[in-house]
Formats: structure tokens, sequence, C-alpha cells
């Protein structure tokens, strides 16, 4: 086995640490007020699906994550993983938890028609329109 040069660098013992410069006693940290609000994004039989929006206020644009609660399809909704929606959030990510059908009432493929076909269509929508601004939030 050949020697590990000094020149190569090594992975982090935190790999999910990231510094924004070289020195870590100068990493920078942003944190931003949220906006938490339930959007209906598709009814079906009258009854209403809604996705959760987390928005930090700021100046954005901000990036947009559409998150897929678990429980194999059938299982939660998208309260679920709040401690994870709210500090990705404050980091500067809108986060769109979606609720949709789910089986037994639903069976498949009602599930991934819901996500795909509806809720995912704000995300990719004019830029003009996107989550993160009014007009495409609504």
């Amino acid at each position: 086995m050949a020697p590990i040069s000094p020149n190569v660098r090594r992975a982090p013992a935190e790999p999910w640490r990231v510094s924004m410069t070289h020195n870590p006693e100068e990493e920078v940290s942003v944190s931003y007020d949220i906006k938490v609000e339930d959007v209906e994004y598709i009814r079906h039989a009258g009854t209403p699906y809604l996705a959760r929006l987390y928005r930090p206020q700021g100046t954005g644009p901000f990036p947009i994550m559409v998150e897929l609660h678990g429980g194999a399809w059938c299982r939660s909704d998208r309260l679920a993983d709040k401690v994870i929606h709210e500090p990705l959030a404050k980091s500067g990510v809108i986060v769109a938890a979606l609720d949709w059908r789910q089986p037994p009432a639903a069976p498949y493929p009602a599930s991934f028609q819901d996500i795909h076909y509806r809720a995912t269509q704000r995300c990719r929508c004019r830029p003009d329109r996107r989550p993160s601004t009014p007009a495409c939030a609504a």
C-alpha cells in the first residue's frame, strides 16, 4: 500500500459541517425567520390536499425542496417531519411538505399522480411564479 502524500486532504471528521471559510473558527452561519402556511394544491372528490410551505423570509431567491414524508406511501402526513422542515427553511431553503391520496381509498398510482403531476408543477413554473414569489404560492 502506498503511503499517503502530505498534500492529500482527508475528509473532515464531521462531513456534515460545512465551512464558508478555510478557518473553522470563522464559520459563517445564516438563519432566516420563516413563514409557515398550508396551501391547497389539488382537490379530489371535494377533498382538499395540502402542501405545507416553510418559507424563509428574506430577499431570495431561494431554492425549493419538495419533501415526501415517510410511511410507505400509505401512512403519515405533511406534518410528520417538522423537525427537518423548519431547520431547512431557516437555512434558506423553501420546503413544500405534501399530503396526497393514499391507499386503500386511492390505490396506486394515485399518490404518484398527485405528487408528480400537481405538486411539482408549481416548482417547474416560470421563474417569476415559483413558490419563492407570492404569485406562485397561492
